[in-house]
């Protein structure tokens, strides 16, 4: 799915994500928004704006284009990296390995302490930390990244600006909420409404005293059987 999105990013073909043929796209992107980009607001600020019993918010009322295009960004840098190093062995180095499609790292020259001449490779091996790393360009991404980033914001500010898609794609993503959030919450309300109501029963109930002469007219009405 991400591959796809990333493709119509490419082409800026919004008509195309807003067909009944990526119908299964806006879905996918609808969870995507709830389980990635909203990690790259205040969480739970925005949690509390949608469940504002006054004037909820949409996530996409709260998310930006630019905040959106940054995360697919992300995801898209990072997936193949992700992805391959899911499927190598616990402890395999190459899990350490930094960088994505368009982020390389590369290593700072260090100098020897006596004499201020660069290291010998050598001396480097197993030596890099965070702040001996560093990315191309200052921003850290390439021009190939930074053309997808831009293409991404005008990609989901035309999105915005069709009201009845962006209306549509809404609703998608409220249907999300809804699943994610509301309905498990409803769920589990009902059931502790119901533990307490039985535990109050439970506390609300007198023990069953048998009173003097009881006994004789129920083993009467019993004979009777």
């Amino acid at each position: 799915m991400l591959q796809r999105l990333e493709g119509l990013i490419n082409n800026c073909n919004v008509s195309r994500f807003l067909s009944e043929e990526e119908s299964d796209l806006r879905d996918w992107y609808a969870k995507f928004v709830h389980e990635y980009t909203i990690s790259a607001t205040d969480v739970k600020l925005t949690q509390d704006k949608m469940r504002d019993l006054q004037e909820p918010k949409n996530i996409l009322d709260i998310l930006t284009p630019s905040l959106e295009a940054f995360v697919v960004l992300v995801m898209v840098n990072n997936y193949e990296l992700w992805d391959r190093n899911i499927k190598l062995p616990p402890g395999d180095a190459r899990r350490k390995e930094r960088g994505g499609r368009w982020t390389k790292v590369a290593k700072k020259a260090k100098t020897s302490p006596s004499s201020g001449e660069p290291a010998s490779p050598s001396s480097e091996v197993g030596c890099e930390d965070d702040n001996e790393l560093r990315l191309k360009f200052e921003c850290g991404w390439d021009k190939a990244g930074m053309d997808f980033y831009k293409g991404a914001c005008k990609f989901f500010k035309m999105i915005r600006n069709t009201e009845s898609a962006f209306e549509e794609l809404k609703e998608r993503t409220q249907d999300v909420y809804n699943v994610l959030y509301v309905i498990p919450g409803n769920a589990a309300l009902r059931k502790r409404m119901k533990k307490r109501q039985r535990l109050a029963e439970k506390r609300s109930r007198k023990p069953l005293v048998i009173e003097e002469g009881e006994w004789e007219m129920m083993e009467g009405i019993a004979a009777e059987i």
